[in-house]
């Protein structure tokens, strides 16, 4: 944080970060990144005296510090995880599933102050909430608790694009819950060479409710695309030929029927009974996430 590239990569005005201050670049990061608890004024005080063993450094303010938190580039914060995502894999034998990285993408809504900017940028307050939400995204490690990619974005489809294109390896295994499934996900999937395992809704399409009525537990079956799944693949850029999946039929405890579709075709390789396990991995593991995500950020999760 002390580098003249991180501070290329945080300014937002040229002559930002250029005079030495009380609030230093370092400093201002790393305010953004503590959990808050206090008001500012409070938070300020534990931090230098922390630093510095004295509760306030002169001439920083909580005027002051919310200025000088304006002159810095939010990207930059994101720019932060990457070393110590590489440090994890360097220093540590990453958990995977029977050898992939176990991804999944959620979606969470995180509360925003209610100012004209804000309604400007992300939309009035929606119903049911007092003030301003902004959708992101996230790709999360499910096994070894590490978000891997963070952004925000509006749609859930153009996240997902996003996400899979930018930050997912030819290993990787990318979950989605059933909020998720749609033709022109599977054939992004497809063009990007990467597996996925998605839970379906049980009148997903034709195939799934095929499947469903045959009383088969798994089946290799011929996803083709409608008119209105053909449209969306044009807008995203990406091919409607058919696309081959597998479908796993779950039961759970309380009785209740489960499909899941996914990539991984081969029976013999990745038996059906192992997706039984993933299936609570996956929702066990982001359920936990987006709690913490609560807690300490006032978000809230996709439905």
């Amino acid at each position: 944080m002390s580098s003249a590239e991180f501070a290329d990569l945080a300014r937002i005005h040229p002559e930002a970060f250029t005079r030495q201050r009380a609030l230093s670049l370092p400093h201002r990061v790393s305010m953004r990144l503590k959990l808050r608890k206090g008001s500012i004024g409070d938070e300020l005080d534990r931090f230098f005296g922390v630093l510095h063993d004295q509760p306030l450094a002169d001439g920083v303010s909580p005027s002051a510090f919310c200025h000088a938190r304006m002159q810095l580039d939010p990207r930059a914060l994101l720019a932060l995880s990457r070393p110590l995502l590489e440090g994890f894999e360097r220093d540590f034998t990453p958990r995977p599933w029977h050898g992939l990285r176990l991804l999944a993408i959620d979606g969470s809504t995180a509360r925003l102050p209610n100012t004209d900017d804000a309604r400007a940028t992300f939309g009035a307050p929606p119903e049911g909430s007092s003030v301003p939400l902004a959708r992101f995204s996230r790709l999360y490690d499910v096994l070894n608790g590490l978000v891997i990619e963070a952004d925000r974005i509006p749609p859930r489809s153009a996240s997902a694009c996003l996400l899979v294109s930018i930050a997912t390896r030819a290993n990787d295994l990318i979950l989605y819950d059933r909020g998720y499934p749609a033709f022109w996900l599977f054939a992004l999937h497809h063009q990007e060479q990467r597996r996925f395992c998605a839970r379906m809704l049980l009148a997903f399409s034709r195939e799934v409710s095929a499947f469903v009525a045959s009383g088969k537990n798994s089946e290799a079956v011929l996803f083709t695309p409608g008119p209105h799944a053909r449209q969306h693949c044009q807008t995203y850029g990406l091919a409607t030929d058919p696309t081959p999946l597998r479908l796993i039929r779950m039961k759970l405890k309380n009785g209740e029927i489960e499909g899941l579709a996914t990539s991984l075709l081969e029976e013999q390789t990745y038996p059906s009974i192992w997706f039984k396990h993933l299936y609570h991995l996956r929702w066990g593991n982001v359920r936990n996430v987006a709690s913490k995500s609560r807690t300490s950020s006032a978000s809230a999760p996709t439905p």
